[in-house]
């Protein structure tokens, strides 16, 4: 459509009396909200409907109460739990439980799918026995204390969350009060009656009006004639602005804060009453379906919907979707409440091709012999005189106060009160070409293109300029002028008198009804039927919008510009509103939104109102107000599988029970399809999406695990908090950790077991190598004890010759004794492998008494032994000492003459298990000593025999660490001085046993 600039908005004036006086009928006001039935599964009879926390639908009908999650409905009634089925009001108190009242009277709850009936005090029974005294509604208030409002007065229990005991709440007038109002927690308000003064009465009902506890209270007397209707044709409401609602029949009383109260009249009783989220209000009607007014000042035209329905119960849910329940059809859903559906009248009730806003009317054709005017006030119905009658409208275009209808088999003007018409352009009859759209150019001057040519408009007549190289299907003119032509073979434009073929591609082909649109900044925007839309912008595509960008479908044959620049445009999938500010970002509405259909046709935009064209009729929106559903959906598990098999209250399972099926739900009631992310917290954690509400993991290892959940709707919002299920897979008993450790204990022991068996062979065959190489050393310490004694021997034998040859046979008999002594105590240590160190010092002294002798007491000996040293209990070798003292007495100090007194001196000392042995003489020193040695020709085997008894000595464990160290004794001028000799011997007893 294109309206052109230049057209005169003055000639509106009194168009609403001329087309009362030209064309058929005014049609009575037909917008109504696009409700849903949900079917006949609940009950057709329904009394109160309720959305609870947890999101869940409820509502209370004649056959029992019912709990709804967008797919299945959950009813309680005589079959499990309740005792009566008829359940009228329903209350969600702040712990979770689900009020209601029957019609017998009885007051129960529902608290995690069990019916409970609380126990009441006797006198609230008597009252409400067998429905005696009719609950008018149920509220519990901030505290916890139950109100129950009756035909009988109100009561209230007189402790919180317990409802055993119940009280009568008197007002302060209650002798003359035939109505009480109360408002609790300044949010609530109920009403009682006075049944006594109902009675009485036969001039009016006299109100006691109670705010906020008594905050404020006041009476309000006013008469009305009951005109034998019941009393309890009742309802009230507390309006955001501070106002109260009074229904009594086909009456609205509105009582200020101050007490004054105007009365609205309406064409049916009031039955219920809501004020919605935005502060809508909604009365439900006795017959006469649902009123609407947008705010609470109640005035303007009310949408009025559900027309001959007795609506009983309304609520907005957290979707902000309408549910009503109805005493005849059960409940109805709508998705939203800023839809408006005009599908309920003849003209706008098909398919809607062609839709165009005139003078703020909107001008509709479905394939039928007339056009309709839709304004504020109501539909007219317009046909064209008999002369000009046509079959359809493909376009309506507007020239200044000129209006033309493009469709077959005319092109038709008229003006824009619709009151003249002419043909301006005749389809043949035999070619059927009727002329496809027209458009209008800065100079009004018209173009339109048919099957095969492009025609334009010569005085009033349109005539042929150009055959099409192509088949035509669609036009339109720039407002710089530019026109450009959709046809089968691709998208052309039209500069002087040719043709330039602009399609991004060779298959590109336009069909009846793709649009184009320019924007703010001038851009042309190009609606095809596969390939999404194409923007232009001097004759090149500077962007291409399709489903991957976020378009509804690829599919497109509608596009209209808001006033903010945003564009919207019509699929086969419903509406998609591009951003023009925002990088062309892309919001999707459908029937989930509140649309009619998805198959979009036509749409047109006046302001904030976005008319919408579909195969199943025309709906208004209001295209602020159309919003995404950013309500995140509530989310739970409803049932969990462990090999198939339903469990309950358990989080442990065996380690072959591991595969598990979720059953899972989110509470989205705009699309009943809700998609699902989850995952396995100890198995991964990325997300995984699924399709299905059954969720199947298998083949679970042993473990701990945390399954999340979450919904997401049909705007692609997810749940902000998952619903979760801890469990652990446990290990298999061969894996826990008892039996790891009784494995390792056996294993363990196993091993230590053979360890400890091969050690004792080791140790076996080590002992019996040991005992062999202990053998063997003693033979060894032997065959040296035995060259040993003969060197000693030989030794003294000299010694005494020496004596003899020297004449000298007292010292030869003294020494003869000495030396038979020693002999005798050298032979019986030989026997022992080890002697004690008193008869090693034992033996050394009579030995070096025997050399001083021998030699003149030409030197002195010292012997130093410490005090702590136990001599008789410390052990080691026999003969051990003494020839490192031979070797310092013939080598040491012989050699010394006249130089000076040889000393010879030995000393033990103790060092914790180690034994110290010092010989040190003042002789000669190790190099001259060799020399003496070498000059005399002896030659000193003893020590030689020694040091080998002590390397025999460190394979045995006992003197492993035995060691034999010489140091050379020199003076300040380097000159010897004499030698020590270090010997450390392991000074524990060493027992060996007898050889």
């Amino acid at each position: 459509m294109k309206i052109s600039k230049y057209r005169l908005s003055s000639i509106v004036k009194g168009v609403s009396i001329i087309i009362f006086l030209l064309f058929l009928s005014l049609q009575s006001f037909a917008q109504q909200f696009n409700f849903l039935h949900l079917g006949e599964a609940s009950s057709s009879q329904c009394y109160c409907v309720l959305q609870d926390s947890k999101g869940y639908i409820w509502f209370s009908s004649e056959k029992g109460l019912y709990r709804y999650d967008g797919n299945a409905y959950k009813c309680f009634n005589n079959d499990n739990g309740l005792l009566h089925n008829s359940v009228f009001q329903l209350f969600e108190d702040h712990q979770g439980r689900i009020l209601f009242n029957t019609l017998q009277g009885t007051v129960g709850y529902v608290y995690h799918d069990s019916v409970v009936y609380p126990k009441l005090n006797q006198k609230l029974e008597l009252l409400l026995h067998h429905g005696s005294y009719i609950i008018y509604s149920l509220y519990v208030d901030d505290s916890g204390v139950l109100w129950i409002p009756t035909y009988h007065g109100l009561y209230r229990t007189v402790n919180p969350d317990d409802y055993s005991d119940a009280e009568f709440v008197k007002p302060n007038d209650a002798d003359s009060s035939h109505v009480v109002l109360k408002v609790i927690d300044g949010k609530k308000t109920i009403y009682a009656l006075n049944d006594a003064k109902f009675k009485q009465n036969n001039k009016g009902i006299r109100f006691h009006v109670s705010v906020n506890n008594g905050a404020k209270s006041f009476t309000i007397p006013y008469f009305i004639d009951l005109k034998g209707e019941s009393a309890s044709q009742f309802s009230t409401l507390l309006l955001n602005n501070g106002n109260l609602l009074w229904g009594n029949i086909d009456k609205l009383y509105i009582i200020q804060p101050n007490g004054q109260y105007t009365i609205k009249s309406f064409d049916g009783k009031i039955v219920n009453m809501y004020q919605d989220k935005s502060g809508g209000v909604w009365f439900g009607l006795l017959n006469k379906g649902l009123t609407y007014y947008k705010d609470a000042s109640l005035t303007g035209t009310p949408l009025v919907s559900l027309q001959g329905i007795s609506v009983s119960g309304i609520i907005e849910d957290k979707e902000n979707g309408i549910w009503v329940s109805t005493l005849e059809k059960g409940v109805f859903h709508a998705n939203s409440k800023y839809v408006i559906d005009y599908s309920n009248k003849d003209g706008l009730n098909d398919k809607v091709g062609a839709i165009a806003i005139i003078n703020n009317k909107l001008l509709v054709n479905n394939h039928k012999d007339f056009v309709s005017v839709v304004s504020d006030t109501g539909i007219v119905k317009i046909v064209p005189s008999d002369s000009c009658k046509i079959e359809f409208v493909s376009a309506y275009n507007q020239i200044n106060d000129k209006l033309f209808i493009t469709g077959m088999p005319y092109v038709l003007q008229t003006d824009t009160v619709l009151k003249k018409w002419r043909i301006v352009y005749q389809t043949k009859s035999h070619l059927r070409a009727y002329m496809n759209e027209i458009s209008i150019s800065p100079q009004d001057k018209i173009y339109g293109v048919s099957y095969t040519y492009l025609w334009s408009t010569v005085k009033d007549s349109a005539d042929t300029i150009s055959k099409l190289p192509a088949r035509g299907r669609c036009i339109f003119i720039s407002k710089s002028g530019e026109i450009f032509i959709g046809t089968t073979k691709g998208l052309y434009k039209y500069v002087n008198n040719g043709y330039i073929n602009i399609s991004p591609k060779s298959d590109l082909s336009f069909e009846n009804g793709q649009k184009f649109g320019e924007d703010k900044n001038g851009n042309i925007w190009v609606t095809t039927y596969g390939n999404g839309i194409y923007i232009y912008s001097n004759d090149k595509i500077v962007r291409t919008i399709s489903t991957k960008d976020g378009l509804a479908s690829n599919y497109v044959k509608a596009i209209v510009f808001d006033n903010a620049g945003n564009a919207w445009a019509g699929t086969d999938n419903g509406i998609s509103k591009i951003s023009s500010i925002n990088n062309y970002s892309v919001q999707n509405f459908d029937v989930r939104h509140g649309l009619t259909s998805n198959q979009i046709l036509s749409l047109a935009i006046n302001g904030n109102k976005l008319w919408v064209g579909t195969d199943a009729g025309l709906c208004l929106i209001n295209a602020d107000q159309l919003k995404s559903n950013n309500t995140d959906p509530p989310v739970y598990i409803k049932a969990i599988y462990v090999n198939d098999s339903l469990i309950e209250h358990q989080e442990r399972f065996p380690y072959n029970y591991n595969n598990f099926r979720f059953k899972l739900q989110g509470l989205t009631f705009k699309d009943n399809k809700s998609r699902f992310k989850y995952r396995l917290i100890g198995s991964d954690t990325n997300w995984t999406i699924s399709e299905s509400p059954d969720v199947i993991i298998t083949n679970i290892l042993p473990g701990n695990y945390s399954f999340e959940v979450k919904a997401i709707n049909a705007d692609g919002l997810a749940s902000d908090k998952p619903a979760t299920f801890l469990f652990t897979v446990l290990n298999p008993f061969w894996r826990t950790w008892w039996f790891i450790l009784i494995e390792i204990l056996l294993v363990g022991g196993l091993i230590t077991f053979f360890i400890r068996l091969r050690l004792n062979v080791i140790k076996k065959k080590e002992e019996e190598k040991t005992g062999i190489n202990k053998m063997i050393t003693e033979y060894q310490m032997t065959a040296l004890r035995a060259q040993m004694n003969p060197h000693f021997v030989f030794n003294a034998i000299n010694s005494i010759q020496d004596f003899v040859l020297g004449n000298d046979p007292q010292k030869a008999y003294d020494y003869l004794t000495s030396f038979a002594k020693l002999i005798r105590m050298v032979l019986n240590n030989a026997k022992e492998k080890s002697i004690s160190l008193e008869t090693e010092l034992e033996t050394l002294d009579i030995y070096i008494k025997l050399e001083q002798l021998r030699f003149s007491n030409t030197f002195d000996f010292v012997l130093e032994v410490d005090e702590c040293i136990d001599q008789y209990t410390v052990q080691l070798p026999a003969m051990i000492i003494q020839p490192y003292i031979e070797n310092a007495i013939w080598h040491g100090l012989m050699p010394l003459g006249d130089l000076r007194k040889g000393v010879l001196k030995l000393s033990i000392k103790q060092n914790a298990d180690e034994l110290r042995i010092n010989v040190e003489d003042n002789g000669v020193g190790f190099a001259n000593m060799a020399g003496s040695i070498k000059t005399k020709g002896h030659k000193s085997i003893g020590m030689d025999l020694t040091v080998q008894r002590l390397g025999i000595l460190k394979n045995l464990p006992e003197y492993a660490s035995s060691s034999v160290t010489l140091y050379h004794l020199k003076d300040e001028n380097e000159n010897n001085t004499g030698t020590r000799v270090e010997i450390k011997i392991i000074n524990k007893p060493i027992e060996y046993g007898n050889s």
